[in-house]
């Protein structure tokens, strides 16, 4: 984008090059602190200050150019875009960012009493508008299906954590039915065990018993 400001305005080039600098300076920063730092939750708002340093840098520019006709009101749709599209919020926690930057824009670079800017600045936020409310919908739409899935993965996690509880319920079920089987078997080892004693004794008492007859 410096190329831009250098080919298309030299006489502003020194001057957006410092703006554009802090801003990237300034997103680095807070880029550095969300990496060697876990902020949790709260590292939504260094998304916050580094959206507002960004939108406020090209309105910043927008007013230096004091041309209603300044491209650079795309630049402020880009970061509406980013905002909308990078934060993980819902259209409610989206909204009042979009509307304090729009309207720091519109106090800022609304035009003198000339008819000419004022139809050029009017097409341009009609253009500006439409789009954030294209992003605000398209936001929408991918929270809603964020929302959903992380629904379908909670309840994939229960089932998961469900079917697990009903495998080691089914494993000690088969452990004890395969102890009372064992305990089983023994029994049946000693009984078997002890009518062949039985048996035994029996055949040797009736053999002695023929044996005293004879």
């Amino acid at each position: 984008f410096g190329l831009i400001d250098y080919f298309l305005y030299p006489q502003h080039f020194g001057k957006f090059m410092l703006y554009r600098g802090i801003a990237s300076g300034a997103c680095l920063v807070l880029y550095g602190m969300n990496r060697l730092r876990d902020f949790g939750s709260k590292s939504l708002y260094l998304g916050f200050a580094a959206y507002y340093v960004v939108g406020l840098g090209i309105i910043k520019m927008i007013v230096d150019m004091g041309d209603a006709r300044s491209p650079y009101y795309a630049g402020l749709s880009l970061v509406f875009i980013g905002f909308c599209v990078v934060l993980p919020l819902s259209v409610r926690g989206l909204i009042p960012h979009c509307i304090i930057l729009y309207l720091i824009y519109l106090a800022m670079a609304f035009p003198g009493g000339q008819a000419g800017n004022l139809v050029h600045f009017l097409s341009r936020n009609m253009f500006l508008f439409s789009t954030l409310v294209l992003v605000l919908l398209a936001a929408h739409v991918n929270h809603t299906l964020r929302w959903r899935e992380y629904l379908l993965r909670l309840e994939l996690k229960n089932t998961e954590q469900q079917l697990k509880l009903y495998s080691e319920r089914l494993e000690d079920m088969v452990e004890e039915k395969h102890s009372a089987l064992i305990q089983k078997e023994q029994r049946l080892r000693i009984l078997s065990s002890h009518l062949l004693t039985a048996q035994e004794k029996e055949r040797r008492r009736i053999s002695l018993e023929l044996h005293d007859e004879l």
